[in-house]
């Protein structure tokens, strides 16, 4: 299996250079070249996935988990933007698929980096309302979830919820939510849309660094907020109690620096939602759906060594929310 994925490793590469070249002598720009080549990789990917995996949870129709991912209606007025790297699009192994599978419509869009379209679209999307738009990446100079409700207009419904946030507001009763909105000012919250970068964390790198050139307004005014989230909130929410991963759990144990915890993308919007007021157990199921995934990858009981080895591997791709400092 190890030398017939690496021939078509191999036989992939030489088809891109020819591709590549080809596309430059046909005279494409390079600013389209990487949407030419991911559009031709996506088609492919497309045709063999339509044959054997369920277009919902992206799993092998044998091991699809559908019946068992429950439908989730948010209590905040929060939009989930996922912009995934092309290579995680209908993997089994990402989970930010689950978001969208658990969320209507509404409350979750997908963008591919490197679909033709899907940037522009993306940038559309969140120049509808930037004040009230995140940017979820922890890199230098990043704002705490209190500190980025704090800082907006004193006219936004938001704003009287950065007490609520700096004592946690996951700890919320669902009847609480329901009557204040869950910031307790008692007005209609305006919809807050969330961007998620879901991918290895290169290839999420990658993204943000594009989203800074290419999707960032210049104009103060209109740009979106960066929002990490930190330690001190991972300590409060109990990773052990809500069953994570045992993956992530050593991922941390083993890091050289203690407060260098990564989670998956999915976990990373469960804390995020409960610091801006979401009930856990809203967010509970988000947790569980990651167990579901994990146990159809094989992580738990796998049938043999190499399962459960490619099934770590899978499970790992998407845990990087927060890197060491001196990959920030």
């Amino acid at each position: 299996q190890v030398n017939n994925m690496e021939g078509y490793r191999h036989t992939a590469r030489s088809r891109d250079r020819e591709r590549v070249s080809a596309l430059r002598q046909a005279g494409v720009s390079e600013e389209n070249l990487f949407e030419e080549l991911t559009a031709e990789s996506l088609q492919r990917k497309e045709a063999r996935f339509e044959l054997h995996s369920c277009s919902r949870c992206w799993h092998a129709m044998h091991r699809c988990v559908c019946d068992r991912l429950p439908a989730v209606s948010l209590q905040l007025p929060v939009k989930i933007l996922v912009l995934m790297a092309n290579k995680e699009y209908l993997s089994a192994g990402d989970d930010a698929k689950l978001l969208l599978a658990m969320l209507p419509h509404s409350k979750a869009q997908l963008y591919v980096f490197g679909r033709p379209g899907d940037l522009n679209a993306l940038k559309e999307e969140m120049a509808i309302d930037p004040v009230h738009t995140l940017l979820l990446w922890p890199c230098e100079g990043a704002l705490t979830t209190a500190q980025f409700l704090e800082g907006l207009s004193e006219n936004s419904p938001w704003g009287a919820s950065a007490s609520v946030s700096t004592s946690f507001a996951g700890t919320l009763s669902e009847s609480s939510t329901q009557k204040t909105g869950g910031v307790g000012s008692g007005k209609e919250l305006p919809l807050m849309r969330v961007l998620v970068l879901d991918g290895v964390y290169q290839a999420a790198r990658t993204m943000y660094r594009h989203f800074c050139k290419r999707l960032q307004p210049a104009l103060p005014a209109c740009q979106v907020a960066t929002v990490a989230l930190h330690p001190q909130t991972l300590s409060v929410y109990h990773r052990a109690q809500h069953g994570y991963a045992n993956a992530s759990a050593k991922s941390v144990a083993q890091s050289t620096d203690p407060l260098a915890l990564r989670i998956c993308t999915v976990e990373a919007v469960a804390l995020l939602l409960e610091e801006l007021g979401e009930p856990r157990k809203t967010t509970a199921a988000f947790v569980t759906a990651v167990q579901l995934n994990n146990n159809a990858l094989g992580m738990n009981g796998g049938s043999d060594a190499a399962t459960s080895a490619a099934a770590h591997q899978a499970f790992c791709r998407g845990c990087w929310y927060f890197p060491p400092p001196h990959q920030q």
